[in-house]
């Protein structure tokens, strides 16, 4: 049982994708948590629940040396919600931890779902930097999902373009502008943006900043437009095969991105 404590603040990590909610095919879409203490000293931690529309949920509590926590339906056991809700989790700690989830199709013969990271504010990229999702699909087979994180405390826009194989932009510009901490996906991206069927193609996207400096993290998920078949993860590296900056400081905006995929 996790107890009251005040808010740490010295390591933030975030997840995004969290859910407990129907989709399509008659899908019912979970999310595990697990938090990891692997150092010598006990770690003061607090989850936070984000979603649209909804009040934050914050739980405070301690993580022993050596524990495991861990939540197999982690918004309806950990943050007892009880309406269909997908978001964000953040896990703040005065000490480091390792943070990492899964959501899943849960089902009469089983689960399948995909393990997500969870992601550090250094490990976001800057204002101004151009990232890739690659490789991409959209047609009768897949569907790519893209979502956005922001790791701050300020309001950011990205920019999502795609492209076919030699490089031309199919459909129009995506642009969305996310709420401090806050997570937003858009569902089959080709269909939002009127990029038609494309077996092959990848994305291109870009963080600018409505407040301080912004920065951006891409990852990608590809999914199998079948519901009973394992999503793909993508990681997103910048244009040009740069390695990838720092990012701005605490001040700063920060953003990760990420895609999925089968027609579910």
């Amino acid at each position: 049982m996790l107890r009251a404590y005040l808010r740490p603040t010295d390591r933030s990590y975030l997840t995004a994708g969290m859910a407990r909610t129907s989709g399509a095919n008659d899908t019912e879409w979970r999310s595990q948590l697990a938090v990891l203490n692997v150092g010598d000293r006990t770690v003061e931690a607090t989850a936070t629940f984000r979603a649209a529309g909804a009040d934050p949920i914050e739980i405070t509590g301690a993580v022993a040396a050596g524990q495991l926590l861990a939540w197999d339906d982690v918004l309806g056991e950990l943050f007892e919600v009880t309406d269909e809700l997908a978001g964000s989790i953040q896990v703040d700690g005065d000490g480091p931890l390792v943070v990492t989830a899964r959501t899943y199709n849960q089902s009469d013969v089983g689960t399948l779902g995909q393990f997500l990271p969870g992601i550090a504010p250094e490990q976001a990229m800057a204002t101004g930097q151009t990232g890739v999702l690659s490789p991409l699909a959209g047609n009768q087979q897949f569907r790519t999902n893209v979502g956005y994180i922001n790791l701050s405390d300020h309001s950011c826009e990205v920019r999502v373009t795609l492209h076919d194989t030699s490089g031309v932009q199919v459909g129009s510009e995506r642009v969305r502008s996310i709420d401090p901490s806050g997570w937003k996906q858009d569902n089959d991206i080709f269909a939002v943006t009127g990029a038609g069927s494309q077996d092959h193609a990848y994305a291109r996207r870009s963080a600018h900043q409505q407040l301080p400096d912004v920065g951006l993290r891409v990852g990608g998920r590809q999914r199998d437009r079948r519901p009973d078949h394992d999503p793909t993860g993508h990681p997103v590296g910048p244009r040009g095969g740069r390695s990838v900056p720092r990012a701005m400081g605490w001040d700063g905006v920060r953003l990760s991105v990420g895609a999925r995929g089968p027609r579910a």
